[in-house]
């Protein structure tokens, strides 16, 4: 079996996908479309969260590690800012570098609510810094 895989498979068989649902504009991450997108619950199994996609954005102050290994940061694209959080993905603070590349991600669109303070948050499923 491992002879015949290791012959039928290419390299890039073996790069993970996201399956992303939407490129958006980091500026349509709203109310709006999170109450749309609440349309299509329960989510599950059978009918995962809708995955986005924003480009071309700036990451604003310093990223960080937060809890044992969660990646958190703010980005910008057009004077409109979001906060994303990164769970279990701390390893991804290596890729963003000082330089300040401009960055895409991959989230989940939701809602925080902390302290009895609401608020839109990036929910991070991958991170690419621009070419």
């Amino acid at each position: 079996f491992d002879k015949v895989a290791h012959e039928m498979m290419q390299e890039s068989d073996l790069v993970p996908e996201i399956p992303v649902d939407l490129e958006i504009d980091l500026t349509q991450a709203n109310d709006k479309l999170l109450n749309s997108l609440d349309r299509f619950r329960p989510y599950g199994p059978g009918n995962p969260r809708p995955v986005l996609v924003a480009s071309d954005l700036s990451v604003v102050g310093y990223p960080k590690v937060v809890g044992s290994n969660h990646l958190k940061m703010r980005v910008r694209k057009d004077g409109y800012q979001i906060e994303v959080i990164g769970f279990g993905m701390a390893d991804k603070l290596k890729e963003i570098n000082t330089a300040r590349e401009k960055i895409s991600i991959a989230f989940v669109l939701e809602e925080n609510v902390w302290n009895n303070n609401r608020h839109l948050q990036a929910n991070l499923r991958d991170i690419k810094v621009s070419d």
